[in-house]
């Protein structure tokens, strides 16, 4: 049996009857836990979301999630390996980038890859660990209370640390692909104070 298509993967992960899937358990707590949108292509493990390029913008349909997820660069990486006997099945593939693919286990017991998505990094937790450590070799004392809840009122949720950071591509550019953490700050500090 081939591995599934995009279409089938999303649609046992994503849908059922047509509509947003809100039951499935795994669902809830694995995809969710990267604040994916679905018209937002992103790695199901770390978050990774490549600055929206494959991202639909405007009104979009199943048909336009579906396209927009296939011409992403996620792998579709089996939870149980097939050389393990893992199947070929929807509920065996997850859609991850190819590090969190090289990085994922290979056993026979789907407990441990869950275990390793529980304590995975996200994009956003790396992001913002590198923030805070960016303020502290700048010599920025974030312990004293009032820069500490303007700081932490941005990256208090994953909600405000997404929004943070679609504020951050709009408004802030990179060398060679990297936003430089002088960069995240002072984007930081515009955010903190732009009028709401």
């Amino acid at each position: 049996m081939k591995i599934p298509t995009y279409k089938k993967i999303l649609d046992y992960w994503f849908f059922k009857n047509g509509k947003i899937n809100k039951i499935n358990s795994i669902t809830k707590k694995y995809i969710t836990k990267s604040s994916i949108d679905y018209g937002e292509p992103t790695c199901w493990a770390c978050g990774e979301h490549w600055n929206g390029k494959y991202d639909i913008s405007g009104e979009y349909n199943k048909k336009d999630i579906y396209k927009a997820w296939q011409s992403s660069p996620l792998e579709r990486c089996h939870i149980i390996p097939d050389s393990l006997g893992g199947l070929n099945v929807p509920s065996n593939i997850f859609l991850m980038c190819k590090d969190c693919h090289v990085e994922s286990p290979d056993t026979i017991y789907s407990g441990i890859f869950f275990s390793w998505l529980d304590n995975k990094k996200t994009i956003l937790d790396i992001r913002y660990k590198m923030i805070i450590e960016t303020f502290n070799g700048l010599g920025i004392d974030i312990s004293k209370k009032h820069i500490y809840e303007s700081i932490n009122s941005v990256f208090k949720t994953k909600k405000t640390r997404k929004n943070f950071y679609c504020f951050l591509e709009k408004n802030t550019s990179s060398h060679f692909g990297v936003i430089s953490p002088f960069t995240i700050i002072g984007a930081l500090q515009l955010y903190i104070n732009k009028p709401s």
